[in-house]
């Protein structure tokens, strides 16, 4: 993975989660709108039905009968956009003159729940509806009051263009400046440097942190691989760490191949899977890491072996390269007897760290069949119970 396909993906997260954001807002403040403007004509509504239930009179074997004369609103010229409706028991029932003989779409009594919605009226113009049942004389009416709903409408689908469009300049505006002022933040790590030896953690703390921090991050690196390895090795499940040759090991040499076209890369292994206690992420990380030193260090020849030695798994890389200095290689070689890994930063100090939180065992030589520099890791391979 390069830096510049990391910051791809950074700005691409970013980006998608504050248009994730706006596209939240801006849903929120049409729903709020929308619910809004309707509880507001819906109180109008309710208290006009209240003024004309003290306007209505209805008794025993006698029609509905509505003062409208005064009203606050006119339910009295046909089209002024306020309208009622009246149904008692016995399928009595009063229309406001205003509807001019329409009949507006009401529920029926059995599904009165619906006490507030937007019907068709006269002229095909929108209206919204107040109904329900009240208690009158001892007796039940129901009672729907409507109000022409067109001037709401057209102001609603203006304000939705507005807000729309407000909220679509603020997401470019935020997504840019965010964009350029993170971009100045990512803009020292390198362009094509891959991720080999030297690894991201320690490029971003030792170029964006104070140094002081540094032994501070790295205690916290090693404390993490040492609890993942603590939490492998007393899990011990057979079928969670069942490492497949030549698979795994290829995925990783063909991306190598690929980039690297002129550079030979062997791979000698058993047909034979082999079960040993390191987590999937940690073996990866450790075979992109001695790859990686392979072929930088290589003339022409890389070569990766797999070996079954009784009860021990081992990994050999071998590269036609200069090697590494006599006194040099008899250092790292002590170093690693006592199973201490090194002060230099990079993958080479992370490669020991996970062999040995790991229980591995590593040794440095020099290769007798293509004369550069000869790695070889050790792993136990665990007694587990099965079942």
């Amino acid at each position: 993975m390069k830096f510049r396909s990391l910051r791809t993906q950074f700005n691409r997260g970013f980006g998608f989660t504050v248009s994730l954001v706006f596209l939240v807002f801006w849903g929120l403040g049409l729903s709020a709108v929308y619910f809004g403007s309707q509880y507001w004509v819906g109180q109008q509504l309710t208290a006009d039905a209240r003024a004309l239930l003290t306007q209505t009179q209805w008794s025993e074997n006698q029609p509905i009968e509505v003062d409208i004369s005064s009203q606050r609103v006119n339910f009295s010229e046909p089209g002024s956009g306020h309208y009622f409706v009246l149904y008692a028991q016995g399928q009595q029932h009063i229309d406001s003159p205003s509807l001019d003989g329409y009949v507006l779409p009401l529920p029926e009594r059995t599904s009165a729940d619906v006490d507030l919605f937007i019907a068709e009226g006269p002229n095909q113009k929108p209206v919204l509806v107040s109904f329900g049942s009240v208690e009158f004389n001892d007796r039940w009416l129901d009672l729907a009051v409507a109000k022409d709903y067109t001037l709401e409408t057209a102001m609603l689908k203006q304000f939705y263009v507005f807000y729309s469009a407000l909220i679509g300049l603020l997401w470019l505006i935020t997504l840019g400046l965010s964009r350029y002022f993170l971009g100045h933040q990512l803009g020292h790590l390198p362009n094509s440097k891959q991720l080999g030896l030297q690894s991201l953690q320690a490029d971003i703390f030792g170029k964006r942190w104070p140094s002081e921090w540094m032994p501070l991050a790295d205690h916290l690196h090693q404390a993490l691989i040492q609890l993942r390895a603590r939490m492998v090795l007393n899990d011990q499940k057979p079928n969670a760490y069942q490492i497949h040759w030549p698979r795994d090991l290829r995925r990783h040499i063909d991306a190598y191949q690929a980039s690297h076209p002129d550079l030979q890369i062997k791979l000698n292994y058993t047909p034979e899977d082999a079960t040993f206690l390191i987590a999937q992420t940690d073996m990866d990380l450790l075979l992109k890491n001695l790859l990686n030193n392979a072929v930088n260090w290589s003339e022409s020849q890389v070569m990766v072996s797999v070996a079954h030695l009784d009860d021990r798994l081992c990994l050999r890389f071998e590269d036609d390269g200069e090697g590494m200095a006599a006194d040099r290689l008899e250092q790292i070689q002590q170093r690693s007897q006592a199973r201490q890994p090194g002060e230099e930063p990079g993958g080479l100090q992370q490669v020991e760290q996970m062999v040995y939180a790991y229980q591995g065992h590593l040794v440095f030589g020099h290769s007798e069949s293509l004369g550069g520099l000869l790695v070889e890791l050790y792993f136990d391979r665990p007694k587990l119970e099965l079942g």
